[in-house]
C-alpha cells in the first residue's frame, strides 16, 4: 500500500501512461479479495485530466473487479453528488463509452440505494439516454426500492414520470407498481407547486388515455391508494371522459392495501362516506347504473359494520 500511496502524491506533470498501467494493475491483482481499495473519484478524475481515456478504463474494471462488492463504486460515485457542474464533466467524459457509466450507476444503486439521493447523476445520464429510465425502472421494480419525485427533472416532469408510468406497464404485472407509483403521484404537505404538477399530470394522463381499458386500470391502481381528495377528483375526471359504466366497473375505487388499529369501523365509515360523495357527485340519466352500482358498495359496508360490531360486543 506504500506504492499506492506514493503514486497518489505524484505531481501532476509526471503523471503518465506508468502511472495509470499502475493504478489499473492494482485494481486487477484484488480481484477476489474480500477487501478492494481503489482510487477516489477525485484522483480518478485528477489522473484523467492527464491521461485522457483512464476514468473510463479505471471505472469499466470497478464494474468488473468490485461485482460482489457493489458499495466500493457506491462511495466512489457518491463523492460528486450535490455538485451538479462536476457532475455534468463527469459524464461528459464517457461520450460513447456510457455505457460503462450506466452500468456503474446499477452496481452503485445496489451497492447504496441512495448514493445519489436527489438524482442528479441519474438525470444527467437520462438526459445523454432517455432508455436508461428504464433501466432504473427495471431495477427499482425488481430490487424494492423507490423512485422518489425528487430524482425527475422539474423542467421534464411530466414526460419523465410518463415514461416511468409507460415502463411499467410495459413490465408486467408486479406487486411494487402500486407502492413506486404512490411515492410518485402522492401529495406531499408543503409541496403545492410538486403537487399542482401531479395532480395536473394525472389530468392529462386521464385525458389523453381515458379509453385505454389497460392503462386506465393499471393508473387507477396507483391512485386507490391516494389520499380521498385525489382519488374523487380522478374518478370523477375520468367518469366524465368515459362515461360508459363497464370502464367504470373496471378501475379499483379502495386502496388495495390498508391497515388499522383497533376498530375496523371507523374505516368503513370513511369508505361509505367516500362512496356517498362519490354517488352524489355522479348525477344525471347518464350515471344511472353507476350509482346503483355504488349503492350496492354503500349497502354492503353497512352490513359489514353490523356484523364487526356484533362481533366486537360479542368479543368484549
Amino acid at each position: 500500500m506504500k506504492s499506492f500511496y506514493a503514486r497518489l502524491m505524484t505531481p501532476d506533470e509526471n503523471i503518465d501512461e506508468r502511472t495509470t498501467e499502475f493504478f489499473k494493475t492494482m485494481l486487477i491483482e484484488q480481484k477476489g479479495e474480500s477487501t478492494i481499495y481503489t482510487l477516489s473519484l477525485a484522483a480518478v478524475l485528477r489522473i484523467e485530466a492527464f491521461q485522457p481515456g483512464f476514468a473510463v478504463e479505471y471505472i469499466s474494471l470497478m464494474n468488473d473487479i468490485c461485482k460482489e462488492q457493489p458499495w466500493v463504486i457506491s462511495s466512489c460515485m457518491a463523492a460528486i453528488v450535490g455538485d451538479k457542474q462536476q457532475i455534468s464533466a463527469f459524464v461528459d467524459i464517457f461520450g460513447s463509452r456510457l455505457d460503462v457509466l450506466k452500468a456503474a450507476y446499477i452496481k452503485a444503486l445496489q451497492g447504496k440505494h441512495f448514493f445519489d439521493f436527489k438524482g442528479d447523476l441519474m438525470l444527467c445520464i437520462i438526459r445523454k439516454d432517455r432508455e436508461f429510465l428504464s433501466t432504473i425502472v427495471k431495477y427499482l421494480l425488481t430490487s424494492n426500492v423507490h423512485l422518489h419525485d425528487s430524482h425527475l427533472d422539474e423542467d421534464d416532469y411530466d414526460s419523465l414520470i410518463t415514461f416511468v408510468v409507460e415502463e411499467m406497464i410495459k413490465f408486467g404485472e408486479h406487486h411494487l407498481f402500486n407502492t413506486l407509483g404512490e411515492h410518485l403521484l402522492t401529495y406531499k404537505q408543503g409541496k403545492k407547486e410538486k403537487n399542482t404538477r401531479k395532480s395536473e399530470w394525472i389530468i392529462n394522463y386521464i385525458i389523453k388515455n381515458c379509453f385505454n381499458q389497460d392503462k386506465m386500470q393499471f393508473l387507477f391502481d396507483i391512485i386507490c391508494n391516494l389520499p380521498n381528495e385525489q382519488r374523487i377528483e380522478s374518478i370523477l375526471l375520468f367518469c366524465k371522459l368515459n362515461p360508459s359504466f363497464d370502464a367504470f366497473k373496471k378501475i379499483r375505487l379502495l386502496p388495495s392495501h390498508m391497515s388499522w388499529s383497533g376498530s375496523e369501523v371507523p374505516i368503513l365509515e370513511d369508505q361509505i362516506a367516500f362512496f356517498d360523495r362519490l354517488r352524489d357527485s355522479l348525477s344525471g340519466i347518464t350515471y344511472i347504473e353507476h350509482r346503483a352500482f355504488l349503492a350496492e358498495y354503500i349497502e354492503y359496508k353497512r352490513e359489514r359494520i353490523e356484523k364487526v360490531l356484533l362481533e366486537e360486543f360479542l368479543e368484549g
